[in-house]
C-alpha cells in the first residue's frame, strides 16, 4: 500500500494496484484468443449454412418454377387443340345447317306438287302374283276417270317382287308390272324414265340417278306414279293443254 500527495492539498489517498502474475495474463491472453477463433468459426458455419440453405431453395425454386411452366405449356397447347376442335365443329354444324337447309327447300317444293302420299305400315304384305297377258276391257283402254279412283286402284295394285335366285327387283320392274297391272283391267298407263329427279323440269322424285315409274293421264292432268311400295306417291307434274 502506498500514499501519493497532490498539489491542491495534503490530504493523502490510497491507491491500490493490484499484480498480475505472467502465467496467468498467458493463460487469459490464449483463452481470449481462443473464444475469439470459436466465434470467428460459428460465423463461418452459419455463414457456409446460410449459403447451402439458400442454394438449395433456388433450386427447389426453379424446379418448381420449371414445372409450373411445363404444366403452363401443356394447359396452353390443350386450349388452343380444343379451340381449334371448337371451330372445326363449328364449320361442321354450319355445313350441316345448310344441307338441312337445302333439303327442307327441296321437301317443299316436292311437297307442293305430291297429291297423295300413302299411310307408312309397319307391317307389309308380300304378295305372290301370276303374270299373265293383258286382258283387255270392252276391247280397248280407257283412262283414270278420276284422281281418287287412281290412286285407289294403285294402292290396291301395289306389291313387293321378290324373283327367284340373285336377281333383286329395282324401279323399272315395278313400274313394268304396274302398267301390266293397269292394261289388265283396262286401264291407260305408260312407263316414265325420270333423270335428276325431275320430270319436265319439275322435282318430282328423291332419287338423283335415272329413275323409272309410271305416267297417267286424268282429264287434262297429267300423274307420275311412284310403283314401289316403301316410297309409293301420286304427284301432278302438268297440264295436257
Amino acid at each position: 500500500m502506498q500514499y501519493c500527495d497532490t498539489n491542491e492539498n495534503k490530504n493523502s489517498y490510497p491507491v491500490t494496484e493490484t499484480l498480475v502474475q505472467p502465467d496467468r495474463l498467458s493463460a487469459m491472453r490464449t483463452l481470449s484468443n481462443r473464444w475469439t477463433i470459436a466465434l470467428i468459426t460459428f460465423s463461418c458455419l452459419v455463414l457456409i449454412a446460410t449459403t447451402v440453405f439458400v442454394m438449395m431453395s433456388q433450386t427447389k425454386w426453379d424446379k418448381s418454377l420449371n414445372t409450373y411452366r411445363d404444366a403452363n405449356a401443356v394447359l396452353t397447347k390443350t386450349v388452343s387443340d380444343y379451340t381449334d376442335e371448337n371451330t372445326r365443329l363449328q364449320q361442321s354444324l354450319a355445313a350441316a345447317n345448310q344441307t338441312a337447309e337445302d333439303w327442307q327447300a327441296f321437301a317443299a317444293t316436292v311437297s307442293a306438287s305430291i297429291v297423295y302420299v300413302p299411310e307408312y305400315h309397319e307391317q307389309t304384305i308380300v304378295k305372290q302374283v301370276d303374270v299373265a297377258a293383258p286382258v283387255y276391257v270392252n276391247n280397248q283402254w280407257q283412262e283414270f276417270p278420276d284422281l281418287a279412283t287412281l290412286t285407289q286402284w294403285a294402292n290396291d295394285h301395289l306389291v313387293n317382287l321378290w324373283f327367284v335366285g340373285d336377281t333383286v327387283a329395282d324401279c323399272d320392274d315395278y313400274a313394268a308390272r304396274l302398267q301390266l297391272e293397269a292394261h289388265k283391267d283396262g286401264y291407260i298407263m305408260s312407263v316414265q324414265l325420270v333423270q335428276d329427279g325431275k320430270l319436265f323440269g319439275k322435282n318430282i322424285s328423291n332419287y338423283t340417278e335415272a329413275h323409272m315409274g309410271n305416267l297417267v293421264m286424268v282429264g287434262n292432268d297429267i300423274y307420275f306414279v311412284e310403283p314401289q311400295p316403301k316410297y309409293f306417291r301420286v304427284v301432278f307434274v302438268c297440264h295436257r293443254d
